[in-house]
């Protein structure tokens, strides 16, 4: 069977047969391969073709090339089916054709029972996929998941180019968190609705309100798929994790109070107050009659009230601020001031605002010397601070202000094995320092642990070497 059918829903299947899409002379081409299951031609295939608006019916016999080639076919959407004794026999729906358009499509036969019969040739076998349906969406309303989901694909197997089956299998999918085939069935979904509305036209009212449903379920499923992982998070009180979720919720939709309300709650658990504070009146501005988020700030509020250092914290917001607004030189002005009434618990806030605006404005000593003091007032390895330092700078371009990052971690730790490896890459590539690189990549190749680094610090001495 092919592994990918479009599909079309029982309501227009009626639409179309009981005369309501009209059917004009053209000349249409498609053309039908058949393949066994190794990809080879098979000729002598009887390929049958139905134009669904009237119930034509066409057949050929493949030639040796393993084609049939249907001529001068009317404007119509075609359903396409094949038999060959020793095969089950398959088929394809829908291809619409129109305004002397030419469509080719490929029909996989597998050895097997030929006298099987299809959905479409079988009354019998339509009421019992329309059963097993009915069942599958009986047992979603009653929550039972597991069980809906085999009904309708019992349903599928039988008739594979039901939408509502479709549908609601991708439902079950998205209330379990299956993204990937959620997205699949409702891709399968709108690929036949586009056929069918293309061919209906001013009749296709009903399939193009299920076609913009889907669409727009299509477009939630990222939404959706951030939203679900955020809740997890939350339940399992992983907030940095809840954070950076809601965080890419706010990028696909920034008005949403719900989403600045959670980060809230999820901020404050991390005890970053004056983000959650910021948050929490986001929510409030969008959504100012919700008692929840009111009566949250004012939890806030007291919480940051209650603390004897309020003043020197709202000191050191500033200075986060005016680094946000680019007053980097403002920042250090002001710093000895707050630097003065600032608290031990907000040493690590105070350095990280002169840090960044040093940083800003490429004064790297006395970035140094600021980070240093941060590190240490967030029990912070400072020789692993430098090396992520060297890191970022590296990846902006900035190779000698990371060399000066990553000789300042040896300075603290001269066995920090990977601080030697990114100096040995700088001192030979952009230095072209032989000695210094030799000296940084030798050690890295007697300390270090990563395989790749060691591979290529090895290959580096090696054309010293030459």
């Amino acid at each position: 069977m092919i592994s990918k059918r479009l599909l079309i829903s029982l309501c227009t299947v009626t639409l179309i047969v009981t005369g309501t899409g009209v059917c004009l002379a053209a000349s249409n081409v498609l053309e039908i391969k058949c393949v066994d299951q190794n990809g080879a031609p098979i000729q002598k295939v009887v390929v049958n073709i139905q134009a669904i608006g009237n119930n034509d019916e066409k057949d050929k016999e493949t030639n040796k090339e393993g084609l049939a080639v249907f001529n001068k076919l009317d404007d119509d959407v075609y359903r396409i089916w094949a038999r060959l004794d020793g095969f089950v026999p398959t088929y394809h729906e829908f291809v619409s054709l129109s305004g002397g358009s030419t469509e080719s499509v490929t029909l996989s036969l597998e050895p097997g029972d030929s006298s099987r019969k299809l959905y479409f040739e079988d009354p019998a076998l339509m009421q019992q996929a329309t059963r097993l349906l009915e069942e599958g969406i009986q047992a979603i309303t009653a929550g039972q998941l597991e069980v809906g989901e085999q009904k309708i694909k019992e349903s599928l197997a039988i008739q594979p180019s039901n939408p509502l089956a479709h549908h609601n299998l991708a439902i079950i999918y998205i209330q379990s968190n299956k993204w990937d085939m959620a997205k699949a069935s409702l891709e399968e979904e709108t690929e036949m609705l586009e056929a069918a509305i293309a061919f209906t036209k001013d009749d296709a009212g009903g399939l193009k309100q299920q076609y913009a449903i889907t669409e727009e379920l299509l477009k939630s499923l990222p939404t959706r798929k951030v939203a679900a992982e955020a809740d997890q998070a939350m339940k399992q009180k992983q907030y940095d994790v809840a954070v950076i979720k809601l965080d890419e919720m706010l990028a696909y939709d920034s008005s949403n109070h719900r989403i600045y309300f959670y980060r809230s709650m999820a901020l404050s658990q991390l005890d970053r107050m004056d983000e959650a504070i910021q948050d929490i009146n986001k929510a409030v501005e969008l959504e100012p009659g919700e008692e929840a988020y009111t009566d949250f700030k004012a939890n806030l509020e007291q919480r940051v009230a209650a603390e004897e250092t309020d003043r020197a914290k709202n000191a050191v917001l500033e200075l986060k601020e005016l680094n946000k607004e680019g007053k980097h030189e403002e920042v250090l002005a002001k710093f000895d001031g707050v630097q003065a009434m600032a608290t031990d618990d907000l040493q690590g806030p105070l350095w990280a605002a002169k840090a960044n605006a040093h940083l800003a404005l490429e004064q790297y000593p006395e970035a140094f010397e600021a980070l240093e003091k941060l590190w240490a007032a967030d029990n912070k390895p400072v020789d692993q601070g430098f090396y992520d330092l060297g890191q970022q700078l590296a990846k902006r371009g900035k190779q000698q202000e990371a060399r000066l990052a990553y000789e300042k971690s040896l300075e603290i730790d001269p066995d920090f094995a990977e601080a030697h490896y990114e100096l040995g890459m700088i001192y030979f590539y952009d230095d072209e320092d032989k000695v210094a690189a030799r000296k940084s990549l030798e050690r890295y190749v007697e300390i270090g642990k990563d395989e790749a680094h060691i591979s290529n610090a090895t290959s580096v001495l090696a054309v010293m070497d030459k």
